[in-house]
């Protein structure tokens, strides 16, 4: 299969993820909390009639910006707008059987680049904390990165939505 990369957007970071992981992007109105208490899983949602673990990439990232511009001394001017749930999308995919959404704040596109437009990630920043970054997409002057979908999620992180699912297929 050859590499397609969906672009998504979290807060004002692009990232994107080969498409060939991807099963639905979905704007979802039926969001539930989570049965467990986690960094990154916040909440569930109805998926085609079945409920899945929302992982969030914000929370992974922690990309979280502080909304609260009174605590910061800032104007109205440069307070962040809260965004309408109708344009947040629910990225679905699944890694070892193990199926769950991530949020994104956009999905800007399906890019059909080419790979003359894929580059490996530079050495000096690979670390434990950064093996989910794949590849490094140059699309005109952005620089988007690519994730690796297979080592986005940590043992911990597995084994979280899973219990969240087993849960899930007990309660419901």
């Amino acid at each position: 299969m050859d590499f397609i990369p969906l672009i998504f957007r979290i807060e004002d970071e692009e990232y994107g993820i080969d498409i060939n992981f991807v099963s639905g992007i979905e704007i979802i109105s039926d969001v539930y909390p989570s049965v467990i208490k986690s960094d990154t899983i916040k909440e569930t949602i109805n998926y085609r009639g079945k409920k899945i673990p929302v992982f969030s990439l914000k929370n992974k990232f922690a990309l979280i910006k502080r909304r609260d511009s009174d605590k910061l001394g800032c104007d109205q001017s440069e307070k962040i707008d809260v965004q309408a749930a109708d344009e947040i999308r629910y990225i679905i995919v699944e890694i070892d059987n193990i199926q769950f959404a991530m949020k994104a704040d956009y999905v800007e596109k399906i890019d059909m680049a080419g790979e003359k437009k894929l580059f490996d990630i530079p050495d000096i920043i690979r670390t434990e904390h950064t093996q989910c970054y794949d590849k490094i997409l140059k699309v005109d002057e952005r620089v988007i990165m690519i994730l690796d979908i297979e080592r986005l999620l940590t043992t911990e992180e597995k084994n979280q939505i899973a219990n969240e699912i087993n849960i899930i297929k007990k309660n419901y």
